[in-house]
């Protein structure tokens, strides 16, 4: 008994069981994989006299998985929820096997849910997000080393705890940011070794009670997209763990387990996020703005405002600071969130300048960008002589990338230069719909909080003036 780990590339075997009729029994394999996820793959025979295999080759043909399943493992049980068909393939003749497969959209790793589940429904969830222990304002480690009179490390003493640092409502779910810490020993015959891990999780509970698994993820993933925009890169779901009441894990007499505090689980969702690298906390340096600068004002304002402002924040947060992408494509994204922000906005005092009229149906993009960037009304570095400018260079860019009808593609370097300011725009933006542009707009009236635009300019040799035209390699 006991929860169990599962790494890409693990196969457990076990014995398939459906949660409708606990007599009914049947070898199965899972696996998991980056591609796919969680895959099940159950063999069985053609032979229509043997019950078992004759109740599985109708789900594969059928392709109606039992919603809630378990595979009793050595280790444990694994729970399968909401089930997917994936696919079989028969194999006739005598002494072959024929195997179907189907993947789970959630598995609760060492436990199970008592009772038959349409959906995984659960009290509260908590999620481990890529970036959250750096933006924390509180950690969950502490250290103190003791010193001797001679100023020499004498013991450490290692403090951990689990506090709350902040909580807010959103979605009819209280959300909770909290420090978290595991602790492990080993030792041989030549030493001994502690590990202690110390984290920041996202915690999720519906004041109606147990929900969906998918409606608490859907309130996680509204704040892991801000966290995109706040470190302006692409940060990944690690772990998911699940609270509940009516989590079960069974002794071999068959008596329940009581007191499980949380149980590990893995989501078809956000499992393929896991095979991306931890980013390094180089990467991490330099948050658009601080936890205590966005507040839980902030975060509240965010998830509720999420769904309304979808169009300008989807396109982004799938393009920001991503590894490989193609910055033609961050351009066409990052334009399409500046054009629905601009829809959002009203209109703004000089925006006939790059082209606004009276009772336009389609805004222009210059008017979108410049709309944003009146909003914002930050200092652009000096190689940007004006707002009306910027907008106008933006704008040519954004359109010869879309439009064949322009000709050739832009210079690589106009291309290079509106793609990091755009992503500026962007995360700038997004502190503006979560309503904390007064509190860290300021510091970014100070050319100095632009320096990384500052320096592609400079690198570049270039400068956008007031028509929108560039010179490159002129000083």
């Amino acid at each position: 008994m006991g929860q169990i780990d599962l790494d890409f590339g693990d196969s457990i075997t076990g014995l398939l069981v459906d949660c409708e009729n606990d007599s009914f029994y049947v070898g199965a394999t899972l696996r998991l994989t980056p591609d796919e996820g969680v895959v099940v793959e159950v063999p069985y025979v053609l032979d229509g006299e043997v019950q078992n295999f004759a109740r599985v080759r109708k789900w594969f043909e059928n392709r109606e998985i039992p919603s809630a399943l378990v595979l009793l493992t050595t280790n444990g049980a694994i729970g399968l929820y909401e089930n997917r068909w994936r696919s079989y393939n028969e194999a006739f003749g005598y002494s072959v096997a024929s195997i179907g497969r189907f993947c789970p959209s959630y598995s609760v790793l060492g436990v199970t849910l008592r009772g038959s589940l349409e959906s995984l429904a659960v009290g509260e969830i908590a999620s481990w997000i890529d970036g959250l222990n750096v933006w924390s304002p509180v950690y969950a480690l502490s250290e103190n080393p003791i010193m001797d009179e001679r100023g020499c490390a004498e013991s450490l003493e290692i403090k951990t705890g689990s506090n709350q640092i902040a909580t807010w409502s959103q979605g009819g779910a209280r959300m909770e940011l909290r420090t978290t810490w595991e602790g492990r020993s080993t030792q041989d015959g030549y030493k001994q070794r502690i590990f202690v891990d110390g984290n920041v999780s996202l915690v999720s509970k519906f004041e109606s009670g147990a929900k969906a698994a998918a409606d608490h993820l859907y309130e996680h993933q509204k704040f892991k997209n801000f966290m995109t925009f706040i470190f302006g890169r692409q940060l990944s779901f690690r772990r998911h763990c699940l609270r509940d009441e009516n989590v079960s894990a069974r002794f071999v007499s068959g008596s329940d387990v009581t007191h499980i505090s949380s149980v590990e689980f893995v989501s078809a969702d956000t499992v393929r996020e896991k095979v991306e690298p931890i980013p390094d906390m180089k990467g991490l340096r330099y948050p658009i703005a601080s936890l205590g600068e966005i507040g839980v004002e902030g975060l509240e304002r965010w998830a509720n405002l999420y769904d309304e402002w979808e169009r300008f924040i989807l396109p982004s947060a799938n393009v920001l600071g991503r590894k490989g992408g193609i910055v033609e494509d961050s351009i066409i994204s990052t334009c399409m969130s500046i054009e629905a922000a601009a829809s959002k906005l009203e209109s703004v005092e000089g925006e006939e300048c790059v082209g606004a009229r009276r009772g336009q149906r389609n805004v222009p993009i210059a008017v979108c960008v410049y709309r944003c960037l009146t909003v914002l009304d930050i200092k652009w570095p000096d190689q940007i002589e004006s707002v009306e400018g910027l907008s106008r260079a933006i704008a040519a860019v954004y359109n010869s990338i879309k439009h064949a009808s322009r000709g050739s593609f832009p210079d690589g370097v106009k291309v290079r230069v509106v793609s990091k300011i755009n992503e500026m725009i962007v995360r700038l933006l997004a502190v503006y719909v979560a309503g904390a542009g007064d509190v860290v707009f300021p510091r970014y009236r100070q050319s100095m909080e632009l320096l990384s635009i500052a320096q592609v300019l400079s690198a570049y040799d270039c400068h956008i003036r007031d028509d929108g035209s560039w010179d490159i390699g002129v000083i």
